[in-house]
């Protein structure tokens, strides 16, 4: 039952725990890139470097996509069920704040449009921006918890299975111990009387 439960726990640490961690930190630093974006966006002088930065975050979202639809073979609970719903539906609110604000910036590399969109990425992004950054955290949090409270469970089943190999040993010293003291006397006892009939006959006394 013990090599049952730890194999079952070191199961769902490979195909659980340790996936849901890499996809979470991953998530974060994509996210954190994807925040870049918007701000180099919103700087680019040129049509050109606009045109090249948008680029870089159709790709970027494609990339937090695909790690959100990744991470949800990760799930084991519903915490992280709900943090995983809420990083989704957040960075859809976001990608569709941020689409007039990229359309804009497209149409002119002008100094003053520039300021424009930078204002309204601070007014209608920023909000949304911190949300995401505080649920990507509390994925990553959560998953820690989650391989902090696996190994412990696994350490714990290791030292059980440890103390049953000590008392399984213990308990066949003892059987052998008795089974030797019985084999012994078995032995011992019929070769004694027959030793003592030989002697009584080396003696010629037959009685």
């Amino acid at each position: 039952a013990l090599l049952a439960a730890l194999d079952a726990k070191v199961t769902e640490v490979q195909t659980k725990t340790i996936p849901g961690l890499d996809i979470s930190a991953q998530l974060m630093a994509t996210w954190t890139e994807s925040r870049g974006l918007i701000r180099e966006f919103v700087l680019a002088d040129t049509a050109a470097e606009k045109q090249q930065v948008a680029e870089a975050i159709v790709a970027n979202r494609e990339a937090i996509r695909r790690l959100l639809k990744n991470y949800e073979a990760a799930i084991t609970t519903a915490e992280d069920q709900k943090n995983h719903t809420l990083f989704r539906d957040l960075f859809s609110q976001f990608t569709t704040a941020a689409d007039p604000i990229i359309a804009a910036g497209r149409l002119s590399g002008a100094n003053e449009p520039a300021l424009n969109q930078n204002a309204a990425a601070k007014r209608d992004l920023e909000p949304i921006a911190v949300r995401i950054q505080t649920v990507a955290k509390a994925m990553i949090d959560f998953n820690k918890a989650e391989a902090d409270d696996s190994t412990r469970k696994i350490v714990t089943i290791v030292r059980a299975a440890e103390l049953g190999l000590i008392v399984c040993f213990g308990i066949a010293l003892v059987l052998a111990i008795l089974c030797g003291t019985l084999l012994f006397r078995a032995v011992t006892v019929p070769l004694g009387k027959l030793l003592g009939i030989v002697d009584h006959m080396r003696r010629g006394d037959f009685s």
